[in-house]
């Protein structure tokens, strides 16, 4: 994906950075994110919906719509081919184990392509 337009994620801060490739910025995002937490310790309603209002929070900043083929952060990484950027994100709590899982599969299928 050489030479992409950059101005196009201007407005979402998780891609404008995986665009750029500025990992500070990106590892700073991240950082800022609620964390979710042990799910087997939510005991309450009122538990749950406070762990929902985080997870909210989280899928509003990384899975928008508004970006170019409604890619997510990790879509984007892999069509750049930002092996350093799909291992930031798998590093983080924002996946659930599935995504967690086919990141580590899209890294190793990165390095093998090599």
């Amino acid at each position: 994906m050489a030479g992409i337009d950059v101005s196009k994620y201007a407005h979402s801060h998780i891609h404008k950075a995986i665009a750029m490739r500025d990992y500070a910025s990106l590892r700073r995002i991240l950082a800022a994110l609620p964390r979710l937490g042990n799910p087997a310790k939510i005991r309450t309603e009122s538990a749950s919906l406070a762990k929902e209002e985080k997870a909210d929070a989280i899928s509003a900043m990384i899975y928008r719509l508004d970006v170019p083929n409604q890619d997510t952060p990790l879509h984007l990484a892999v069509k750049l081919g930002d092996e350093t950027t799909t291992k930031i994100l798998s590093l983080n709590e924002i996946h659930d184990q599935n995504l967690h899982a086919l990141t580590l599969f899209i890294h190793g299928f990165m390095i093998e392509t090599k």
